[in-house]
């Protein structure tokens, strides 16, 4: 993915840019990062995904959700991943409201769309896990205190192996800060992008 990242910047001409990655777009925003140093300016990483091996709780949400999907019951595979991702596993189901009619839609359409088979992508080589030290640009991960388990400790691995790395807790979210909070995300965004990079 990080190949596609960099066919597009050079399309539109981008020599450099801030990356902002939420979830699994954290780790192919390092991925980038390692790949092509000269044409990052900042990570901005909301809730890193991708860097650590499910646990075997967050394995059973899986689980559920696919054995849900397999029986036909979309609505309850779809009540079970907004629970995970946007209340929170510990939290009441239902506990954010805000956009949630919106991201149901927009997961519904994922959830139905055919299997396919796609090639997969080729990853960067070293695995980018074993390189968090090598990246070189001013970082800041967002942590959702809420979030489950897996990705808090994700997010506090992160800011301890990546260099000049400030980490940001959300204490109102899950994973999902950028739906259940975006006027606090653009705040951080807009405050990184205007900071004096390191040297």
């Amino acid at each position: 993915m990080y190949e596609d990242l960099y066919s597009l910047l050079n399309e539109l001409g981008i020599k450099k840019a801030t990356f902002v990655g939420a979830s699994f777009g954290s780790y192919v925003s390092v991925e980038f990062s390692l790949a092509f140093p000269e044409m990052v300016e900042r990570l901005i990483l909301v809730c890193p995904g991708g860097f650590e091996v499910p646990s075997e709780d967050r394995q059973q949400w899986f689980k559920k959700i696919m054995e849900a999907m397999s029986l036909g019951q979309v609505d309850n595979a779809l009540d079970l991943n907004l629970h995970l991702v946007l209340d929170g596993p510990a939290e009441e189901k239902g506990r954010v409201q805000q956009r949630r009619a919106w991201l149901h839609d927009i997961y519904r359409d994922i959830f139905n769309q055919p299997p396919r088979e796609s090639n997969k992508p080729n990853a960067l080589q070293p695995d980018p896990r074993g390189r968090l030290g090598e990246v070189s640009v001013p970082t800041c991960v967002v942590l959702g205190q809420l979030d489950h388990p897996d990705f808090i400790e994700t997010a506090k691995r992160l800011a301890s192996e990546i260099p000049n790395t400030r980490l940001v807790p959300f204490e109102s979210s899950a994973h999902l800060p950028n739906v259940d909070s975006p006027e606090k995300v653009y705040e951080l965004i807009v405050e990184m992008c205007s900071s004096k990079l390191a040297k």
